[in-house]
Formats: C-alpha cells, structure tokens, sequence
C-alpha cells in the first residue's frame, strides 16, 4: 500500500505541475482528494450542464456541448487530471457519459455533443454504453490528448463507436493542413472550431486561402460546423457571412438558458 501511495504522489506530481495548489497532494491530503474524486463519480449526474449550440442562420437551438461542473476550487480539467494521475480518468469519464444518457434526451433539444478521450473510445465500457442508447442524437466530441500508439487504432475505436449509431465531432484550432489532414483521417460528422479560432475568423486575422480551403472542404464532406466561444455580437454578425452553421458561448447560453431546452 506504501509503495503504491508513493507512486501514485509521484504520478500526480509529475502530471499536475499546473494545478494550483498541487503541493498538498501528500499524506492525508491525498487521502481526501480521493475520496472526493470517488464522491464525483458517485454522483456525477449532479455535475453536467448542457451547453446550448444555435444555429447561426435561424437563431433556433440545434445542439448542445455536455459539460462537467464540478464543485470546489478545483478546474474541471484539474479534476480530470487528478483522475488520471490516480488512475482514474477512464472511470471519471465513463461516469459522466453515464450521466448525459441519463439526462439529455428530456433535457435537450436536438444533438447532445460527449467530451471523450481516445483511451476511453477505446475501452469497451465505453462501447456497451453506447450500444445501449443506439441513438444517432450523440456526438461524440474527441478531445485532443491521446496515447494511443497509432492512428490505426484510433479508426478502430471511431468505427466501433460509429456502429452504435453514434457521431464523431473533433475540435480545431487552426484551418490550415494539419486540421485538412484530420478531417480526412477521422471523417468527423461535426467540427468545433475553438475560441481563439472563432475570434481569428470574426476578425478577419485568419488567412483568406487557408480558411476557403477549409471550410470548402467542410461544405464538400458535409460537415457540421460550431464556433465555440461566441461572446460578442460583432462576432456573430461577422460569422453569418463565413461558411459557419451554428454558434457556442456566452451569447447562445444568455439566449437560451439551460432551462428552456424543453
């Protein structure tokens, strides 16, 4: 048990160099933090807000981006990283998928976007859940970090998620060939762009070939396409004339509360 405590304090320190206050995850400290990481998964229906996604055109809900919230002075994403370093993470995203099929389809209106990581696209826990709903209303968003030794394996692990009926969404930070290339190898159903990415198009900073390019591919594979972190309105009036389907942030969550999905 000793050696086991001392390793994983050595995972942590290693992983979560970033996290504010790291230095307590000693002794009885982190006796606690995994209690608590228990306690999330527990009850992780208590912790997911649903994000909406409004179409730009028609200002109708479409979408939404399912969201951890989990109380205390940690960061969602510190959490996850905690959960990882302790072995965890897998459980703690499994137990969050559990609660958004628990709770969107009399919650949301339209597709309901799961944050996911290839290791967990991969576990067969994963898979079963799926199988399960057979609902083509879920997206699954892959997120960025991965270890997994090949690409290869990657399709694999997106085909078998794609025979539940489920989609494939991906997250972009730049338009140029590396994300052409990622479209082209994941065949994603839904592309969101980021934050510093949307402001980039909106404000014109991004670069006119590289972006026709893009998003002509996005129109040719019929791909749906979200701008994450629309908060201003010149932004939104800017995006109507780009080749953009829907919006995400702070304008669409003060247009549609979480609350008025039915």
């Amino acid at each position: 048990m000793a050696e086991q405590r001392a390793l994983a304090e050595s995972l942590i320190a290693a992983d979560l160099a970033s996290v504010p206050g790291i230095d307590r995850f000693v002794g009885a400290e982190f006796d606690r933090y995994h209690d608590d990481l228990m306690s999330l998964m527990r009850h992780a229906n208590r912790n997911v807000d649903f994000d909406p996604i409004v179409h730009l055109q028609t200002g109708a809900v479409v979408g939404s981006e399912a969201l951890a919230n989990f109380p205390g002075h940690l960061s969602t994403s510190a959490w996850f990283r905690i959960a990882h370093a302790m072995g965890f993470g897998i459980d703690l995203e499994l137990s969050m998928l559990d609660a958004v099929l628990d709770r969107y389809r009399p919650e949301t209106t339209g597709f309901v976007g799961v944050n996911a990581s290839a290791e967990a696209l991969a576990d067969p826990r994963f898979l079963e859940r799926l199988t399960d709903v057979d609902d083509d209303r879920v997206v699954i968003e892959l997120t960025g970090q991965t270890s997994l030794p090949s690409l290869g394996r990657l399709r694999m692990a997106i085909e078998k998620v794609r025979t539940t009926g489920a989609r494939l969404a991906i997250h972009v930070g730049d338009i140029g060939a590396a994300s052409l290339r990622s479209i082209t190898s994941l065949e994603p159903d839904v592309i969101k762009l980021d934050p510093v990415l949307t402001a980039q198009l909106a404000e014109e900073q991004a670069d006119a070939a590289s972006s026709r390019n893009f998003f002509a591919r996005c129109r040719h594979d019929g791909i749906f396409v979200v701008a994450v972190g629309v908060e201003r309105p010149e932004h939104l009036r800017a995006l109507e004339g780009r080749s953009v389907d829907s919006y995400q942030g702070w304008l669409a969550r003060a247009k549609y509360p979480a609350s008025s999905f039915d």
